[in-house]
């Protein structure tokens, strides 16, 4: 007991100051420094975010254990007028900044490794949302798991393809599959007479396991990426 104690005292000074930072973390840097929140669109177009676990940007899909020359896709998204950028990353941080139109710098040596609420941002309320909601869209969440809704954060999407009741309470999520792609067309389907913004996630190609307990080595790990 008293060496179970020992242990609980000395956890004290990571758990102190980590609950500190929790409590203390300033939201200001959501706040919009234009008026971009009162925007009219001109044209209401279908939008469609899709998100890829794990997809890798054209540069760095050439180096490290991808060395995948990804070109022909790039000329494809090039002649169609998409627009394609470098060293992106898309993770639960990134995409709070991307929903709250708002670069937070997040360090996770100095912090929670996911800050408190970032699941909120993403699914409940977020300029975006707000934007598109002012505007007259009909805004859908089509997830692949439970990852993003795993604590049950209030809802700001018209819809999602999960129903709360049905996630496990003792679960991180990602056991929790679906069938995004039908529930996608059928979301479509039924949303033909709405102008409709979507947000999809997708589980491939997922990531390449580096750590050795989790690896099957550097061969078939950048197999499995490629194949998936």
């Amino acid at each position: 007991m008293v060496f179970q104690l020992f242990l609980s005292t000395f956890m004290l000074a990571k758990l102190v100051p980590n609950v500190y930072r929790a409590f203390t973390y300033s939201y200001d840097w959501q706040i919009q420094k234009d008026d971009i929140l009162n925007a009219k669109f001109v044209k209401k177009p279908n939008i469609y975010y899709l998100q890829p676990d794990g997809y890798v940007d054209f540069d760095y899909i050439k180096k490290g254990y991808y060395k995948y020359n990804n070109d022909n896709f790039k000329s494809f998204l090039d002649y169609n007028k998409f627009v394609t950028y470098s060293n992106f990353r898309s993770t639960l941080s990134s995409n709070t900044s991307l929903f709250s139109m708002a670069h937070h710098y997040y360090n996770h040596k100095n912090s929670f490794q996911e800050f408190t609420g970032a699941r909120e941002i993403i699914i409940d309320k977020n300029p975006v949302l707000d934007i598109f909601n002012s505007n007259g869209y009909n805004t859908n969440l089509i997830l692949d798991n439970a990852y993003l809704v795993v604590n049950r954060p209030r809802l700001g999407y018209d819809y999602c393809n999960i129903d709360y009741g049905e996630v496990p309470f003792l679960s991180r999520g990602n056991s929790f599959k679906t069938d995004n792609k039908s529930d996608l067309l059928n979301s479509i389907d039924i949303n033909k007479s709405f102008n409709n913004f979507y947000f999809v996630r997708y589980p491939i190609p997922g990531h390449i396991h580096s750590n050795k307990s989790s690896s099957n080595g550097e061969i078939k790990e950048r197999a499995q990426y490629l194949k998936d």
